[in-house]
């Protein structure tokens, strides 16, 4: 009796307790292990000095795993024992397996970064510094390397010139050169054969297409205008014209008193400022651009609007947009309206 026992025992049960252990084994490892519901995602990012340990202690922290114990234990048997860099997603149903085999591995996510609303190297650095583990100061010094200047024939001024305000994908973990590389890279793809073209037919090259759209950039922010404005200064050029510019006046007197001086109007006085970017005192385009123009400036200055027009003013009726003239007499009529629209404001500088 006791040994048929002892067959129904070990030829019943322990296969059935072998067979639930193996199911749990497996949901342990395959079964979502994430609070997340479907769609849901959770950006976590690994530094340098972290390790597992720092890694499953985040997951915690945004309440992401639902079974510590059980991570625990499948990262111990995948010998997971160290970390590596990078931006990573977790997403909903993701199990213990697919958790740690992202992290072991390194199978990262890429980051969108986007480079906006920026008018120098250091301002360039420190949006980039924002959104990617490298430090903003080595993303400036890495721009502004006398090597990386020479041999792309630019200086620290004309160097904005290859940043192109646009979005990129890359690794967040990625070098500051690898970065860097990579805006020169797209920059050299975006000056095709076709853009060059464009632009010697304004007779510019890609750097003086920089140059003005800065200008252009800065004389109105309305990208239908700028085609206009784009035309009326390529039309100044063609004549042998000053370009008469009033923000390249603004940037020279920021670059003698600083940039965060705030400026509405620009005096008679302003206009001496002996600057190569003063673009009243001197002819042609400033050395270098005064800010990093977006696409649709130099789009526009690729395609600048046919038109006869050499003088633009502020118009107060319509603000952000300017009047436009073809010659001296109308330009007064249009600037003698906004001087007396700046007057009734109270705008002195």
């Amino acid at each position: 009796m006791l040994k048929k026992l002892l067959i129904i025992i070990f030829g019943v049960f322990i296969p059935l307790a072998m067979i639930i252990a193996v199911f749990v084994g497996y949901n342990f490892v395959f079964d979502s292990n994430v609070t997340l519901a479907d769609g849901e995602e959770v950006e976590l990012f690994v530094y340098p000095e972290d390790d597992p340990r720092d890694i499953l202690d985040e997951l915690l922290k945004k309440d992401v795993i639902k079974n510590e114990g059980s991570f625990k234990m499948v990262a111990r048997q995948k010998q997971w024992y160290t970390a590596k860099p990078g931006r990573y997603i977790v997403k909903a149903g993701m199990s213990n397996n697919d958790l740690v085999n992202m992290f072991r591995a390194g199978l990262q996510t890429p980051v969108l970064l986007t480079i906006n609303q920026v008018a120098s190297v250091s301002d360039v650095a420190g949006t980039i510094g924002k959104q990617m583990m490298a430090d903003s100061a080595d993303i400036f010094t890495a721009f502004v390397d006398e090597h990386f200047l020479t041999e792309n024939n630019l200086n620290y001024a004309t160097v904005r010139s290859i940043v192109l305000l646009n979005t990129y994908e890359m690794y967040w973990n990625i070098s500051v050169e690898s970065i860097r590389d990579r805006l020169v890279k797209e920059y050299q793809s975006f000056w095709n054969d076709e853009r060059r073209a464009a632009a010697s037919k304004q007779n510019l090259n890609p750097v003086q297409v920089s140059i003005l759209a800065s200008i252009v950039e800065k004389e109105t922010a309305k990208f239908d205008e700028m085609p206009i404005v784009a035309g009326l200064y390529i039309n100044r050029l063609k004549k042998g014209m000053k370009l008469q510019s009033d923000p390249t006046v603004i940037y020279a007197k920021k670059l003698r008193e600083g940039m965060d001086i705030e400026m509405q109007r620009v005096l008679y006085a302003d206009l001496e400022i002996d600057s190569p970017y003063n673009t009243y005192k001197y002819a042609g385009l400033p050395p270098a651009p005064i800010t990093i123009p977006s696409l649709q400036a130099i789009n526009a200055v690729l395609h600048p609007q046919q038109h006869n027009y050499i003088f633009m003013c502020a118009d107060p009726e319509r603000p952000g947009y300017h009047s436009f003239a073809a010659n001296n007499a109308q330009h007064n009529i249009n600037k003698k309206k906004y001087v007396k629209w700046l007057n009734e404001n109270g705008i002195k500088r």
